[in-house]
């Protein structure tokens, strides 16, 4: 259990937030040229988990004074309130999934308990296990269907929303589970390491719902603590010391790299918006945060924080503008990089790559990487070449655009 405090130094930036009785918080927020800025801090102990559903709404899950603890916004992070999720014991909550905004589930270090809501996090349960099981991560498909993995290579399903769990058997390979992702009721991956006999890491996948389970075994990192999907093709996997590894068709082929950093980097937290563009999150050292994006699907990195914060644990990204990552003492980050006008390519800045994607989509018709930006920067409500002409002087004369949004 980690010590709360109330000062986090970022640079010369200093943000003391006060924890109110009313548990809300209004940040004035401080913002890194990256774009990502901190909208609280020191509200618990620490945040193990985060579920993003929309731009809007999003639950974080921790601790605070050894219970479980479970912070929600329905605005976008201006404000984020407790909810009345408490606990007969002392334990801490390491997973939250929600698949839509009224039905939520959280899992922690109890060995006998768990947490459910029905109403949005209005009411929460704490539920018991059918069985003694140590919890680390829970995802669900829909209100009925859902996993929940842990210790000792231990899976728990249900398809009636938590009133049933079986036990599903994944082998014996007495590794932990910590990470676990379905795309739908049917296919799934699964992370983990430290395997008997062979001290390897996991990986399971299934087709069935988790009837029967592959192993992927030796892959890379000696554990794999974070997985992501989109669809049945794209997998990703993060791990201890900078381990990195991927598969762009379901597993028959993988790759791996080493993601930047010190030897001592493990990456908690993945999520891709798309085949080509994703972020992990980790720690550094001196156990500082880090944020990494990829544009290349996972061959690449860069780093958009680096050794400046506290340890982070997990990231959601819904897009190339809205996200969030949560960390130790509380800490929450909202992506919100600063818009620049003819920005197309979302690098936060002007460069001959858009004028390409300006020139391709006014003379080939070929869209834009984002479409929510409509390069008409002399807003005339159309696409044309003297949008072109603006780009050019904005990029080599450094001319003023004439107009803004």
């Amino acid at each position: 259990m980690h010590k709360v405090v109330s000062v986090i130094w970022i640079g010369a930036a200093l943000i003391l937030i006060e924890f109110s009785q009313a548990k809300s918080k209004f940040i004035n927020p401080v913002q890194f040229p990256s774009g990502w800025i901190i909208q609280a801090d020191s509200i618990s102990d620490g945040f193990n988990d985060i579920e993003a559903l929309d731009t809007l709404t999003a639950w974080v899950v921790g601790a605070l004074n050894s219970k479980p603890v479970v912070f929600h916004t329905t605005d976008g992070g201006l404000q984020w309130l407790q909810q009345s999720a408490t606990s007969l014991s002392d334990w801490q909550a390491t997973g939250v999934s929600f698949p839509d905004k009224r039905h939520g589930w959280v899992v922690g270090t109890s060995e006998f308990y768990y947490l459910t809501t029905l109403d949005g996090g209005q009411s929460w349960q704490e539920l018991i296990y059918p069985n003694r099981f140590r919890a680390i991560q829970v995802h669900f498909v829909d209100s009925l269907t859902g996993w929940i993995v842990g210790h000792l290579d231990t899976i728990l399903y249900t398809s009636d929303g938590g009133q049933n769990w079986s036990k599903q058997v994944v082998g014996n390979y007495r590794g932990n589970l910590l990470d676990v992702h379905f795309v739908n009721s049917l296919y799934g991956w699964v992370a983990g390491g430290n395997a008997s006999p062979d001290n390897s890491s996991l990986i399971l996948k299934t087709t069935d719902g988790g009837s029967t389970w592959q192993r992927f075994p030796g892959l890379f990192s000696p554990s794999h603590v974070a997985v992501d999907l989109l669809g049945t093709s794209n997998a990703w996997f993060s791990g201890f010391v900078g381990g990195f590894i991927f598969t762009s068709d379901g597993g028959a082929t993988w790759e791996d790299t080493t993601l930047p950093g010190a030897g001592n980097n493990n990456y908690t937290g993945i999520s891709f918006i798309d085949p080509l563009r994703g972020w992990v999150v980790g720690t550094g050292g001196f156990l500082r945060g880090e944020i990494l994006r990829t544009i290349d699907g996972g061959h690449s990195w860069s780093f958009e924080v680096k050794d400046s914060l506290v340890p982070l644990r997990r990231i959601a990204m819904l897009d190339d503008r809205h996200g969030w990552a949560v960390g130790e003492y509380g800490l929450i980050l909202k992506y919100d990089p600063p818009v620049v006008l003819g920005d197309l390519n979302l690098d936060s800045q002007i460069t001959s790559a858009d004028i390409v994607l300006e020139l391709n989509r006014v003379f080939l018709g070929q869209a834009f990487l984002s479409p929510e930006l409509s390069g008409d920067v002399n807003c005339d409500s159309a696409f044309s070449p003297a949008d072109v002409v603006l780009l050019l002087l904005r990029v080599f004369v450094q001319s003023d655009f004439p107009c803004t949004r």
